[in-house]
């Protein structure tokens, strides 16, 4: 016989089995974690390892991530493979890569942010890389906005900056 006692444990069941399985889509991020509120100098200052990459393979993993394979072009600051992997959270469908006119605009260098989207809610940016594309990947600071900036040529301002800031 089903009871009403039986039928509230049940709903907890139920509601324990969504929340636990379907946590990584559904739940707002409490603590964004400590770099995504770094500035471009303290960015620059704080990350162990800075790689000047291109995007050389693409691999879907599912709908919210993909595998991307760089081949190190130039360790700006610290130690890696001549080749790297990293699994990321994917962005919105419909995003358009920029790169700030070279990282001239005054908008990339008076605010917080780069090119990675953030989705509201969610503790990391969204990222999204062109095959053969380059770009400035802080290794262990991915979850600041202005991370993994595109490059589009060596006069770029942005790899100029965090290769002066590195050298000093």
């Amino acid at each position: 016989m089903f009871n009403a006692k039986h039928s509230s444990k049940l709903n907890l069941i139920i509601i324990f089995v969504a929340l636990f399985t379907h946590s990584n889509q559904a739940a707002a991020c409490a603590v964004p974690a400590v770099e995504s509120g770094w500035d471009k100098d303290e960015l620059v200052r704080q990350t162990k390892t800075i790689l000047y990459v291109k995007v050389t393979k693409r691999s879907k993993i599912n709908n919210h991530q993909t595998k991307w394979t760089f081949k190190v072009l130039d360790r700006v600051k610290g130690k890696s493979n001549s080749i790297i992997e990293m699994s990321l959270p994917n962005a919105p469908v419909n995003y358009k890569e920029v790169h700030f006119n070279h990282h001239t605009d005054d908008g990339f260098w008076k605010n917080r942010y780069g090119r990675l989207p953030w989705i509201l809610g969610l503790c990391t940016p969204r990222y999204q890389f062109e095959i053969n594309g380059r770009y400035l990947l802080f290794v262990e600071s991915l979850n600041n906005g202005a991370s993994a900036e595109r490059i589009i040529d060596e006069n770029d301002k942005w790899l100029i900056f965090v290769k002066n800031q590195v050298g000093e």
